[in-house]
């Protein structure tokens, strides 16, 4: 249900576009190896994502767009190599409720209803195996909010009710996170991610500790531009799980921003 990368790096001043590259530490020396797999976001005036154009080796491969209606978010994802479009389709019930239909290239498409309540500070998504949202869902996520802030996730996934607290201090992005098997109160704690900030509200260093182990722990570093957004993060595990997806080597992440 929930994962340790949850923190948001919020971009200043608005910019129309951004450009990011990722690629090893090692490798900072050819200017050639960070054109190897890049993203561009576009956005608009409000700040609202418009797009995303994933580049490998300097071609673009995959492209998708972004639209808001009143029936929500809009997608159209287009496959440059083949051609194929698909759409993920809201669409708002009489009910005010939204239904998103998320299609898959490998399997049959399923659904996912959102509601909102409270004037918008709890929102309730419920996941299905088809597309009409018919039967039970097989898992519902309840968060809670407190202006920006997520301050706790009741979920409900195959494994079993699991419960999220977030903890804040100075900014909108959290300190810490604590994950539970069954709720806060009488559950088990199963998982802690700590989150140290800089004053500009980044993470510079996080631990991730499941039961009594430390399974991630990372450092960040980075250079920022004079609107105050970072154009260079260099992000240097330093303890690691063996099958953690985030990779195990040094990285570095620039960014190219356009205001």
């Amino acid at each position: 249900m929930l994962t340790y990368r949850l923190t948001r790096m919020i971009l200043h001043n608005r910019p129309k576009e951004v450009t990011q590259y990722i690629y090893p530490a090692a490798d900072t020396a050819r200017p050639e190896a960070r054109r190897k797999y890049y993203t561009r976001y576009s956005f608009d005036p409000a700040g609202n994502i418009t797009s995303r154009y994933d580049y490998l080796n300097d071609t673009l491969f995959m492209k998708f767009e972004y639209w808001l209606d009143r029936d929500g978010m809009q997608q159209k994802a287009t496959s440059m190599s083949s051609g194929k479009v698909t759409y993920t389709v809201s669409k708002r019930l009489s009910d005010g409720r939204y239904m998103i239909t998320n299609p898959h290239s490998t399997s049959k498409s399923n659904a996912t209803i959102v509601s909102y309540l409270a004037g918008g500070d709890e929102k309730i998504r419920e996941d299905y195996n088809d597309s009409t949202a018919q039967g039970d869902p097989y898992q519902i996520a309840h968060s809670y909010y407190k202006g920006n802030r997520l301050m706790k996730v009741e979920g409900r996934p195959a494994a079993g009710p699991q419960e999220a607290l977030y903890f804040y201090s100075k900014s909108d992005a959290p300190d810490s996170l604590h994950i539970y098997q069954g709720g806060s109160a009488s559950g088990k704690l199963l998982q802690r991610q700590l989150f140290f900030q800089n004053d500009h509200g980044d993470v510079v260093r996080e631990i991730v500790i499941v039961g009594k182990d430390t399974t991630r722990l990372e450092v960040n570093s980075y250079s920022y531009d004079a609107k105050g957004n970072w154009v260079r993060r260099i992000q240097v595990p330093l303890k690691f799980n063996p099958n953690d997806y985030n990779g195990k080597g040094v990285m570095v992440i620039d960014r190219e921003i356009v205001y």
